[in-house]
């Protein structure tokens, strides 16, 4: 037995160096993977800190009159939506790239700007205004994505805009 463990002792060695190398860069893997994790929520945090901000300083236009025309915005109220969108634009951007977690875009960003769109329309509005206008400098998949979402939301859009030409009169 001594005799087979001297003249086995280097593969011994050896297979133990092996796992614990392994089992290292096993532990390295899940220490860059939850920090990768930490980012990617502070990421979100920081786009929470500056919606925060857009929200408050939302114009009293905007807050008051959900069914107030784009052309009848003021410069500010102009202004704002192209904030938001640049804004959305930069989360997109953030989900895409994996910088964000997946559910709070799935569940919170993304629904959100639907259930913005559908409660402000100026919003949508203001949005085809500034891409018409060749404003947005955005990623094209950006643009093919919010046209894909207006699209999918139009039928929506159109009926409370009908409500709101009813309320106007």
């Amino acid at each position: 037995m001594m005799k087979w463990f001297k003249d086995n002792i280097a593969h011994l060695l050896s297979a133990l160096g092996l796992f614990l190398a392994f089992w290292g860069l096993m532990l390295v893997y899940a220490q860059l993977q939850q920090a990768n994790e930490h980012q990617k929520w502070n990421n979100y945090n920081q786009l929470n800190i500056h919606y925060s901000a857009l929200y408050r300083d939302i114009p009293e236009e905007l807050e008051t009159a959900s069914c107030k025309r784009f052309d009848k915005l003021t410069v500010s109220g102009k202004k704002w939506i192209r904030s938001y969108f640049n804004l959305y634009s930069e989360e997109h951007y953030l989900y895409q790239q994996n910088l964000i977690p997946k559910e709070m875009w799935t569940e919170r960003i993304d629904n959100g700007v639907e259930v913005n769109m559908l409660s402000y329309p100026v919003i949508v509005e203001g949005y085809e205004k500034w891409k018409e206008r060749g404003a947005f400098k955005h990623p094209e998949e950006f643009i093919a994505f919010v046209d894909a979402k207006i699209a999918k939301l139009r039928t929506k859009l159109d009926g409370v805009l009908a409500h709101c030409k009813k309320s106007a009169r």
